[in-house]
């Protein structure tokens, strides 16, 4: 063999060689989530969460099958801080689950898990973040369909309840603490707590459209576009039937009711609003303003009431004052309105815009009865209105990033949940 022949012979066994190593580097077995290069873990813990509860903090993770584990600590520290061991933390390995109860509401911890290894060597979880407090938030939502209950401070979803098909609407009783959901297609009516039971049985109710409440009747209401009536229910929770229904109001299809005066404001598809007083026998005033009713937002300080209409994919803002006999048009010309929600505090409105449906290109804004705009924020598709009286935010259902946004009175997203499944309607509440 020449020279060259043998010195080709030896490039092309070294390359033989490179390519071989290069492939064992690119084939290792990285399968062992604790290895810092898993492409998914990059050596994290996952799985470890914590859950912001009232005055306590729920601790939850995932027991690792890994051999040589012996136990788990977790590590708790205020933004900013430096990790400490919390104390008494400290669990055999079979252990997944845990509290912190010695915690101060509306105040923000971050925590992080550790596995102890045999080896002498620790994995650690990502960090995670709790505020605790007495907020409780309900959603419902479209895929799963049903109703999602949250953490106080929105970061985590508690439970999940399914139902046969998406709720029609929900609807808050803030004087006993439990709220309103109803099938239309099912033609059912239910009340529940905040962890997701029942309150009461089923009431049979054909075909409601939207719900409201009178917490000093102790009573619901359901509108029922296809059989023009508006029925109450309970106060008795185990009746399955509601009572005497109110007619005479054309095809109603938004009814809202006061928390403080109880009386009752119901909106027709020919564009007439109702009120009603104290008594349901009559009606106290009407007034017509020309189209479909979208939806009602009462400003009850004033016992006045925000409406908007629709006509095709337009909405009008109107505001209507119990004596006054003229609607007032605020604005006009608004794209799809879904929602209203009147702030007490300045006596503004938070106005859905959704605009052209999963297209994201909707607002929200907040607007006074002079038409002025505080706030606007667009980019987003706004569904579900609800206001959380002890901080004048308002929560938003946004579908286009399928998350329950918290927007404080100036405009600013303070608070973002997890991806819920298209949120559409929330209710907040504060025992």
């Amino acid at each position: 063999m020449s020279p060259s022949s043998i010195v080709r012979t030896a490039l092309v066994a070294l390359l033989a060689l490179l390519a071989a190593a290069l492939v064992g580097c690119t084939t290792r077995d990285r399968n062992n989530p604790l290895d810092p290069k898993n492409r998914e873990t990059r050596g994290l813990i996952t799985g470890f969460n914590a859950l912001a509860g009232d005055r306590v903090v729920e601790l939850r993770w995932v027991r690792l099958s890994n051999e040589g584990v012996i136990g788990y600590r977790i590590q708790r520290w205020r933004p900013g801080g430096t990790p400490a061991a919390l104390p008494g933390a400290d669990f055999a390995e079979y252990v997944a689950a845990a509290e912190d109860p010695a915690v101060q509401n509306e105040s923000t911890y971050v925590y992080r898990l550790i596995a102890r290894l045999a080896s002498g060597d620790s994995a650690f979880s990502a960090p995670d973040t709790a505020t605790p407090g007495t907020r409780r938030i309900a959603a419902i939502v479209a895929d799963l369909p049903g109703l999602v209950g949250l953490t106080s401070d929105a970061r985590d979803i508690l439970y999940e309840f399914q139902d046969k098909a998406p709720y029609e609407d929900l609807e808050l009783d803030e004087q006993r603490g439990w709220f309103w959901v109803c099938l239309y297609d099912d033609g059912t009516v239910v009340r529940r707590r905040f962890n997701g039971s029942n309150v009461g049985v089923e009431v049979a109710v054909t075909g409601p459209a939207d719900l409201t409440t009178t917490p000093q009747r102790g009573t619901g209401w359901a509108a029922i576009p296809s059989q023009a009536r508006v029925v109450p229910i309970g106060p008795d929770t185990n009746l399955t039937v509601p009572g005497t229904p109110i007619v005479g109001v054309g095809t109603p299809r938004v009814v809202e009711g006061a928390k403080q005066s109880a009386t009752l404001w119901i909106g027709s598809d020919q564009g007439f609003v109702y009120r009603y007083g104290i008594s349901i026998d009559a009606i106290t005033q009407t007034w017509d303003v020309g189209h479909r009713i979208g939806a009602i937002a009462l400003d009850e300080t004033a016992d006045a009431a925000w409406v908007s209409t629709r006509e095709g994919d337009l909405s009008d803002l109107y505001y209507v004052a119990f004596g006054s006999p003229d609607p007032v048009r605020v604005r006009q010309g608004l794209l799809n309105v879904t929602d209203l929600a009147n702030d007490p505090d300045t006596r503004t409105v938070w106005v859905a815009e959704r605009g052209a449906p999963l297209a994201g290109h909707g607002r929200l804004s907040r607007i006074a009865v002079t038409g002025e705009t505080s706030v606007s924020l667009t980019g987003m598709e706004p569904y579900g209105l609800a206001i959380d009286a002890a901080t004048g935010s308002c929560w938003v259902t946004d579908i286009a990033t399928d998350r329950l946004l918290e927007v404080a009175p100036s405009g600013t997203i303070v608070r973002r949940s997890p991806r819920l499944g298209v949120p559409y309607g929330v209710r907040v509440y504060r025992p």
